[in-house]
């Protein structure tokens, strides 16, 4: 007779030791795990009418780990000499089997050389069918554990220069405003830090600059032949690409006609 003594009573103080000392991190449990239920049942013979096994149980894994555990429950029924189990999830197979009319319950690791997104479980039984022909027959189940959503690349916000000289009257020769200045962001991001210098030149009453990224936006302006530099921070409630900035300055043109002009610049993150 064999005696087997157990040894749970030392790996709990050897644990308890360990976790005192601080030398055991003890890893989050599932925290993307799936488990999928197995159910599945063969049958052969005459009309598929003969039940030859029946598999019942679960999966658990990871998507995109390399490993994946299983629990499952084998029923050999009216199959010659055995039904089998095989479960497959990446690169990892293991086997079982049960006589005929007896059940059993399988549990174990598979561990994959490369991430496992699927598995794949089947039930093989077999009979003499049709007559004394033997055959064997199978059920499969696929499942799928897809990966984690990884969160996307952050871009490195980046500094764009830019220039709007603003032009108007007859043949757009009268110089009415200029921006001069830069604007900082990332490609994706919600934020854009700005330092704009805007001077008014033959502009009445006043030369204007409207910065936009997003949906944020900032406007501001100077007198007649008067020049200052403006800074400041947009925030849009989405992600942008792109900001504009827009120099508008007017005069009367053509007679008494007061006219509106505008220069456009678009930078790109």
């Amino acid at each position: 007779m064999t005696r087997t003594r157990s040894h749970r009573p030392m790996r709990v103080l050897l644990a308890a030791a360990l976790l005192t000392a601080g030398a055991v991190a003890l890893p989050a449990s599932g925290a993307h795990a799936a488990t999928a239920t197995i159910s599945l049942a063969v049958t052969g013979g005459y009309n598929n009418s003969i039940a030859l096994g029946t598999a019942n149980g679960t999966i658990t894994a990871t998507g995109g780990s390399t490993t994946a555990s299983y629990s499952i429950t084998l029923c050999g029924q009216s199959t010659y000499p055995n039904a089998s189990l095989t479960i497959t999830a990446g690169s990892a197979t293991a086997s079982h089997s049960v006589s005929y009319s007896n059940c059993q319950t399988f549990a174990g690791t598979l561990t994959s050389s490369y991430g496992i997104t699927s598995s794949n479980v089947t039930i093989t039984g077999a009979t003499f069918y049709p007559g004394n022909t033997y055959t064997t027959y199978s059920k499969s189940q696929p499942t799928s554990f897809p990966a984690p959503p990884t969160d996307p690349p952050t871009s490195s916000p980046v500094t764009r220069s830019f220039t709007a000289a603003v032009t108007g009257g007859s043949n757009g020769s009268v110089p009415l405003g200029t921006a001069t200045g830069t604007i900082t962001a990332a490609a994706g991001g919600t934020t854009a830090t700005y330092s704009v210098s805007l001077c008014g030149q033959s502009t009445y009453p006043s030369a204007s600059v409207k910065i936009t990224a997003g949906n944020a936006t900032a406007t501001h302006a100077v007198n007649y032949q008067n020049c200052q530099t403006f800074t400041g921070t947009l925030t849009s409630t989405y992600g942008f690409t792109t900001a504009t900035v827009v120099a508008s300055g007017s005069t009367f043109y053509p007679g008494n006609t007061y006219t509106t002009y505008t220069k456009s610049r678009t930078v790109y993150f």
